[in-house]
């Protein structure tokens, strides 16, 4: 008989396969390093197991008379290696235990959250491309030679002080937007690639986990020099133009990812 120790777990309901669209390495290793005291480099998997035979012999033997019984014990141990990809992911998701949820949290500051809700992208890095081309023929995208020149005169200026780059914008259903920047390394599926099958506006639910923080207010300061107030005021009302006003939270996303169904 073969005794396996690791034996096969009862089937029971099966997991959600899950699409990731955004992940950061360096933030998800960092994470898991800290609560496991390491990161998961590769997983291994090992089983043992006892085979037991039984021989019967009859008569003929000069020492003993009638049958005599023996066995012969053997064990042997199998080792797998498994490809790790992806599992640090589902380390950093069970060790967190996140219930995902479609409320912003009042009190939000350096805080881990799991929300669900509708995604946007935006890349504003290529803005000045978008403007041009539309610049090309504006009465073709039903604009103005005016209202192109406005507008692209306002982001380079706004590009000076804030750098514009691949935005993710995360609507919930109850209570607000959370918006964040993603870096263009970490993104598993080009922007590109995306506005072309989807636009700006990707479809279903998507489940954002990053570290939020409330907004602030973008008010002037009331202490300090007058030449760093002032910068922060510049620095501010350029910001508004890129603003929608909102009040949306700011999140710092290290994973992005949509259940699919089966």
């Amino acid at each position: 008989m073969d005794n396996t120790t690791n034996q096969p777990e009862t089937v029971g309901q099966q997991e959600p396969l899950i699409d990731i669209l955004y992940k950061d390495d360096y933030r998800v290793k960092s994470y898991i390093a800290q609560m496991l005291a390491g990161a998961v480099q590769s997983v291994k998997k090992q089983s043992t197991s006892n085979t037991g035979s039984f021989f019967d012999a009859k008569g003929g033997a000069a020492i003993v008379k009638g049958e005599y019984r023996r066995s012969r014990g053997e064990s042997s141990m199998t080792e797998t290696e498994t490809d790790i990809h992806d599992h640090a992911v589902m380390v950093l998701l069970q060790e967190l235990a996140l219930e995902p949820t479609d409320e912003l949290p009042d009190d939000a500051t350096g805080t881990i959250v799991h929300l669900r809700g509708e995604l946007s992208l935006r890349d504003y890095s290529s803005f000045d491309d978008l403007v041009s081309v539309v610049g090309s023929n504006p009465t073709q995208f039903g604009a103005t030679k005016k209202e192109v020149h406005d507008v692209k005169t306002a982001f380079k200026g706004i590009a000076k002080l804030v750098p514009l780059g691949l935005e993710a914008e995360l609507t919930t259903p109850r209570s607000g937007i959370a918006r964040g920047i993603l870096k263009e390394e970490y993104m598993l599926t080009a922007y590109r690639d995306l506005v072309a099958m989807y636009s700006t506006h990707l479809p279903g639910l998507w489940d954002v986990i990053g570290i939020l923080d409330r907004p602030r207010s973008t008010a002037s300061p009331l202490h300090g020099a007058k030449l760093r107030s002032s910068m922060d005021i510049i620095a501010s009302a350029a910001r508004q133009l890129y603003d929608s006003g909102d009040n949306a939270y700011t999140i710092a996303p290290f994973l992005i990812y949509r259940e699919l169904s089966r």
